[in-house]
């Protein structure tokens, strides 16, 4: 959920999440090496599973 910036600036790089009792979360961006050991999970999967 991308929420207001409460200084009128907007953060692009920056994802917000509400938990269930209201509190704001904020949530560093994730880079190459992230997607790319997602990549390589989904693929182990992907094998294991095939």
């Amino acid at each position: 959920m991308k929420l207001p910036s409460p200084y009128g600036v907007v953060k692009r790089h920056l994802n917000f999440e509400r938990t269930a009792e209201g509190e704001i979360i904020v949530m560093a961006p994730t880079y190459s090496d992230t997607g790319l050991s997602k990549s390589n999970l989904s693929a182990q999967v992907e094998t294991w599973a095939g």
